[in-house]
């Protein structure tokens, strides 16, 4: 190789590592699963700290494309599972993120057990203040918010020491986006999107061959957890009730009460209880708010654009963006992927039961014990052939035979047999 050839091969090499703007330009369009993934699990207040990170231009063009069409942004379930209601026997596939992810965050770790069981009963109003840990906002949240910070103090750098604010401008402005985009109401909207006050006693599993059983009793105190399996789509005006940014008081009648007028009972004349609720302001079939989600992301999406150009642009100092960048990209990889405790989920759960043993028949019949009628839909779940005789008789109520065999431990250890169950106090 000549001389010359070798010494602008140098240059071009050291020109790039000094200052590598040229590949800025590409890191942003990277990775837009990412952010999505951590977007939807801080989202559900105003302030959704998720970093500017490389990947945001792809996310925002991504969004914009998903709004166009089936207008969703959370993410799809990432935890496949089925949602029993274990009165009526129905099976629903789950196909919420949020679902998957409870299920998957309080699976615990197993050693021989062939199934766990754990009851959970829903705090009541008095009884979730005390669980309540800055409402959505924990450690996650907090660090997340620490990280945006040193984001910004970092691009202050070059400012400071070299008078060039270009690199605090970019990373303001991307910061001001990512939390314009967690902050639109749908996030919200989506995310919750189900009746409130269940009193269901609800199962969650991965199905038949898993090794865990969630059941949650509502005690008229949760979601509707067979509705957020379901899914909603923003496109419909009952699921923005409560949470958009466009609504109106309306008046529905929840009741009617009879007042007595004439001294005799059952004769008088009715009266019809209302109450007051905030119900979606629609345009055209469709939500106002979702239609100014529509707009916002457009928006969104030719601003990152702008951002993009501009990122190109830099010419010196650009190590400071790839700093500030990488460490929005751990922090969204992170965020995404990290297990969170149910209450910053919108659940507030109190442990209830843990019911496990080697003989998963076993289990499900000290289920029954512990909650009667809630066992038989996980049975015909895990055991959809013909059970055997024995078995057939204690289901059909003739319990003591069978019990007595399986606590000798001849028919597989019974749960008492191998952990200790916690009991805590029922809350109802």
């Amino acid at each position: 190789m000549p001389a010359s050839a070798s010494t602008t091969l140098r240059g071009e090499l050291t020109s790039q590592w000094s200052n590598p703007s040229d590949i800025l330009s590409l890191l942003l369009i990277i990775g837009p699963d990412v952010v999505q993934g951590a977007v939807a699990q801080l989202s559900g207040s105003l302030i959704t700290p998720v970093c500017f990170s490389f990947g945001w231009v792809a996310y925002a063009f991504t969004t914009a494309a998903a709004l166009a069409g089936s207008g969703t942004l959370m993410p799809e379930t990432d935890v496949p599972c089925k949602v029993i209601n274990t009165r009526s026997g129905y099976v629903r596939d789950n196909r919420s993120w949020l679902v998957g992810r409870v299920l998957r965050d309080c699976e615990p770790v197993l050693d021989r057990e062939a199934l766990c069981i754990k009851v959970y009963d829903c705090l009541d109003e008095t009884a979730r203040q005390t669980s309540l840990v800055f409402g959505f906002k924990d450690a996650i949240w907090w660090v997340s918010v620490v990280i945006v910070l040193a984001q910004l103090a970092i691009s202050a750098i070059p400012w400071a020491v070299y008078g060039d604010w270009s690199i605090l401008l970019i990373t303001g402005a991307g910061t001001l986006l990512a939390l314009i985009t967690g902050a639109l109401p749908q996030w919200k909207a989506e995310k919750f999107a189900c009746r409130k006050n269940s009193k269901k006693i609800v199962a969650i599993t991965p199905g038949n061959g898993s090794r865990f059983v969630m059941v949650v009793r509502g005690n008229g105190h949760t979601m509707d957890i067979e509705d957020l399996a379901s899914i909603q789509s923003p496109k419909l005006g009952y699921v923005w009730d409560g949470c958009g940014y466009f609504t109106k008081l309306v008046s529905s009648d929840v009741g009617t009460n009879m007042v007595i007028t004439s001294g005799k009972p059952g004769i008088g004349d009715r009266s019809t209880t209302s109450q007051r609720r905030r119900k979606a302001i629609m345009l055209k079939r469709l939500p106002l708010d979702f239609c100014f989600t529509r707009l916002i992301c457009t928006t969104l999406a030719l601003c990152w654009v702008a951002l993009l150009i501009s990122t190109s642009s830099l010419k010196k100092h650009s190590w400071y963006l790839v700093l500030v960048g990488g460490m929005g990209m751990v922090q969204n990889a992170l965020v995404s992927a990290v297990a969170r405790d149910a209450k910053t989920r919108g659940f507030h759960l109190h442990e209830a039961k843990d019911l496990r043993g080697e003989k998963a028949m076993n289990v499900l019949m000290d289920l029954e014990r512990f909650i009667p009628g809630v066992a038989p839909s996980l049975r015909d779940e895990f055991f959809p052939g013909k059970l055997r005789e024995d078995e057939e008789s204690w289901w059909a109520g003739d319990r003591d035979k069978y019990d007595t065999v399986r606590f000798n431990g001849s028919k597989g250890d019974s749960v008492s047999a191998i952990v200790e169950t916690v009991t805590i106090d029922k809350v109802a």
